[in-house]
């Protein structure tokens, strides 16, 4: 199971004197020249480190992974290969241009790595593996399914297995009754049909049928893990046959299943959901999810990771309760999402985590999030890195709403197309890192609020504007009309 706690490209590599953070700071490409008080805040950076350079790097850029997903599968073996969905985590080596959904693009080539280039960015990076059988290569059987005319019985439900035309095998589950537990799930290898498990094409659900019992295994009841890392899995019919009444987890229930293409899940009832994390995590042909933007999401807590790797451009979750979710870790990291609808008036007051919310994703519509109110929010880190389509980023409103937040590492880092960012009024009585929060942005021309903001725990700003060529304006600019952004403000150290 994925550890939440985990930090992006936070770049540390030992506590360097205050005369050599100012060497380092006068090296800023961009000209940036920082007032004295920001002399008496303790940067945590080698003492080679350059502000415009390289934040405690020492390792070339290394390009992010694709996803998928994880997290603790149904149906594992032991002994059994296993398949890993991942997501944004540190490392180091070298990119060769490599990019996801187009978000961020590296240097092609080692030489155009000169100094002022952050040598570390966002990677995907494998944790705990999720094992589904004891087969090496997951894909379709071509020809005959081996187990075609088989029947079986799972919890009080029927079934039966045929051949799929295309190939692979097809699971027919006959209407009535109500399915048993999902770690004995006939599309798992510890089902009594496991041989077959890298061939199951589709699923069919013939008719109405219960959801799993909500109790037992901690890990495996209600619907969690149900259809997750089918591999050959390329559709399942008749979702809205399940009567999901009482389900409080659907936890990676679809996660990293890669070839399927569509989910219509209309009519489900989600009133009783706690955890909805990974569901459809890992995804990366799912280009379309039916029936979700009117579900009832007032109890879930846990986000996390919910959307990680879904090339759906554009979904419409205007209408969720967010009230009671804590974690929004990763939400939309690695997908197509652009647009997630009107988003003001979500109650985001509990939540702790947005590490990565929309990491290295295409996500350009920000402007719902300006009047969030975060009150509870420790991790902002990477939470827009790598999103090439924002053009401006105003979040005004979180002014006096940031009082738990203490990690605001690569928050806007290498967002290729921003230009504008306003955070006025934003107290910052905890925050620890802010290092590379603008970083890489190479068209970033002005950020609004920072004069006024009070930081006097912070530890790092190592890195902060790193590579920023473009800046100009009334609050920074280029080395040709060098500006002074007053920090005296800030109460670094008191």
């Amino acid at each position: 199971m994925i550890n939440p706690k985990k930090h992006l490209p936070v770049f540390k590599s030992g506590r360097m004197k205050i005369g050599g953070m100012m060497r380092s700071m006068r090296n800023v490409a961009v000209g940036l020249l920082v007032a004295a008080a920001v002399a008496v805040c303790p940067v945590i950076a080698s003492a080679d480190d350059q502000v415009n350079g390289v934040p405690g790097g020492g390792n070339e850029l290394q390009a992010p992974a694709t996803p998928a997903s994880n997290r603790a599968s149904t149906g594992s073996t032991q002994g059994a290969v296993s398949q890993d969905v991942t997501k944004p985590k540190p490392a180091d080596g070298a990119v060769k241009g490599a990019t996801a959904n187009g978000a961020v693009s590296a240097p092609s080539d080692e030489s155009s790595l000169a100094s002022g280039q952050p040598k570390q960015a966002p990677q995907a990076q494998d944790e705990k593996p999720v094992t589904r059988s004891e087969s090496k290569t997951p894909s379709a059987q071509s020809g005959d399914c081996n187990r075609a005319g088989y029947r079986g019985r799972w919890g009080t439900v029927a079934y039966d297995i045929e051949n799929d035309p295309s190939g692979g095998c097809v699971v027919n589950v006959e209407a009535g009754g109500q399915m048993g537990n999902t770690e004995g799930a006939p599309w798992t290898s510890n089902g009594p049909v496991g041989d077959i498990v890298n061939s199951i094409t589709a699923i069919v659900f013939e008719g109405a049928v219960k959801a799993p019992d909500d109790s037992g295994d901690q890990d495996h009841h209600g619907m969690a893990y149900l259809f997750n890392n089918l591999f050959a899995l390329d559709r399942i019919e008749g979702l809205d046959n399940i009567d999901t009444t009482g389900v409080t987890t659907m936890k990676d229930l679809f996660a990293g299943d890669n070839k399927l293409k569509s989910v219509d899940v209309t009519g489900w009832s989600t009133s009783d959901v706690k955890d909805m994390s990974g569901m459809f995590s890992g995804d990366r042909a799912l280009a379309g999810i039916k029936g979700i933007s009117g579900w009832d999401t007032a109890k879930v807590t846990n986000m996390g990771e919910m959307f990680n790797g879904v090339p759906t451009d554009v979904l419409d979750l205007s209408a969720w309760k967010v009230g009671n979710v804590t974690s929004m870790d990763s939400m939309f990291s690695w997908s197509g999402v652009q647009s997630i609808g009107d988003v003001s008036d979500w109650d985001v007051s509990r939540v702790e985590d947005m590490y990565g919310m929309f990491f290295h994703s295409p996500f350009k519509d920000a402007g719902p999030l300006k009047d969030w109110h975060p009150d509870a929010v420790t991790s902002t880190s990477n939470m827009f890195s790598g999103d090439a389509g924002l053009g401006s980023v105003d979040l005004s409103g979180w002014a006096g709403h940031t009082p738990s937040l203490e990690n605001m590492n690569g928050m806007l880092f290498m967002a290729g197309s921003l230009t504008h960012v306003t955070m006025d009024g934003w107290k910052l009585p905890v925050v620890k890192d802010m290092g590379s929060l603008f970083a890489w942005d190479s068209s970033l021309q002005s950020v609004r609020g920072l004069e006024g903001w009070k930081v006097p725990n912070v530890e790092s700003v190592s890195g902060m504007f790193s590579s920023d060529t473009s800046f100009k304006g009334d609050h920074v600019g280029p080395e040709d009309s060098a500006r002074t952004l007053d920090l005296s403000g800030w109460g670094c150290g008191k």
